[in-house]
């Protein structure tokens, strides 16, 4: 790798197979223990070989990734899981389900096994993709990837190629640009390591459609460790902004004048939390604030607002889950000074509800009038 380049690959599904000149040279790199980026169905990933310890330091030390948080690991079928996991009939029967696809298991590890990524855990988070690429790539090297998603820790998951390249342009070696993922969103996270299924991470796959499986309902996630010595997955820590934000769990008000005065409200909470500063002299000058909004709702548009609304629509249905990151993404990129979301009760999918909840900095329950501080902080 020339110093600061990043080697970008096209490859559509079409074209993955083993002799593709792409493949050869990310297998290549993987073996020496550096690092590559691929799309898979869910977002794009930053592999390493799971069994090479300067990979995984790697990995860390690019994602600015907290040391504790354990790796998910990437497998092109049950056997090479088999290697270091053990399956029990949930698991069995979950992997039959919704393998390959977005879908992890955090199973327990067997003993004895010397694998660097699982080194000292009790359970290892294992996910056999459903994407060409990732596939072809997996048996190129023939043993398991270390693979989280190819972003930097807590910021927007990557669905296109351009999005790793904004985050490691000229320090990652190599990127396979697949294109768009089908999914564009992570996938769901099962622990299978303790006494009772428990849902770490709700994703592209529903805590539902897992429970009726399993015949049970999911324990819900906890807030300390699970078995692995990690929370993979955590909800709380998966998102952050580089925008103030703030939630109302309501609709807006369809009254111009009062979602005039909500917005102006939310503008004051945020500069009294400290994070909206003071602008001194522009103090008077518009604000651009981005507005988001369920796909069907119309931001009002009040003549004598003082500020100027950028307004995003979340998508309903499964396209809400495809398009989130982008919106976000795009919501970055409009350089606005704040957020404001609406997430009217039953109208948002869950697993968007709870990283946007995760990712405010101010929430407000339901009134109005008083947001609420928030889980994740901005």
């Amino acid at each position: 790798m020339l110093e600061g380049v990043t080697e970008v690959w096209p490859i559509s599904a079409e074209d993955a197979h083993l002799e593709h000149p792409g493949i050869r040279r990310a297998a290549s790199l993987l073996r020496s223990g550096e690092l590559v980026a691929f799309p898979t169905e869910t977002v794009y990933a930053l592999g390493g070989l799971a069994r090479l310890p300067e990979a995984l330091a790697r990995i860390y030390a690019a994602k600015g990734r907290p040391q504790g948080k354990p790796l998910s690991l990437l497998v092109l079928d049950r056997k090479m899981a088999e290697a270091f996991v053990l399956f029990s009939p949930q698991a069995e029967r979950l992997w039959e389900a919704f393998v390959p696809g977005p879908l992890t298991l955090i199973l327990p590890v067997r003993p004895g096994v010397r694998l660097a990524a699982v080194h000292g855990l009790k359970g290892a988070a294992v996910r056999s993709p459903d994407h060409p690429v990732a596939r072809v790539l997996l048996r190129a090297v023939g043993e398991p990837i270390a693979a989280p998603s190819a972003n930097r820790s807590a910021r927007p998951s990557p669905t296109r190629a351009e999005d790793v390249l904004r985050d490691f342009a000229g320090s990652l070696p190599l990127l396979l640009d697949g294109g768009e993922t089908s999914l564009g969103f992570e996938s769901t996270i099962v622990d299978l390591s303790g006494d009772l299924p428990r849902l770490v991470r709700e994703g592209a796959v529903s805590a539902e459609a897992v429970a009726e499986v399993l015949g049970h309902p999911l324990l819900p996630p906890e807030a300390t460790a699970h078995p692995s010595g990690g929370r993979e997955g955590a909800t709380s820590s998966l998102l952050r902004l580089r925008v103030p934000l703030l939630v109302w769990e309501a609709a807006p008000p369809a009254d111009e004048g009062s979602f005039a005065a909500l917005l102006l409200r939310g503008v004051a909470r945020l500069r009294r939390a400290g994070v909206l500063p003071h602008r001194g002299r522009e103090e008077g000058s518009p604000l651009r604030l981005a507005v988001v909004l369920p796909e069907g709702y119309r931001v009002p548009t009040p003549g004598s607002f003082p500020h100027l609304l950028v307004p995003f629509a979340l998508p309903r249905g499964a396209s809400g889950m495809r398009q989130f990151y982008p919106v976000l993404r795009a919501l970055e990129a409009a350089e606005v000074a704040a957020a404001f979301a609406f997430l009217p009760p039953g109208e948002v999918l869950r697993p968007l509800r709870e990283r946007l909840l995760a990712a405010a900095s101010e929430v407000c329950d339901g009134s109005p009038e008083e947001p609420r501080e928030g889980g994740g902080g901005s």
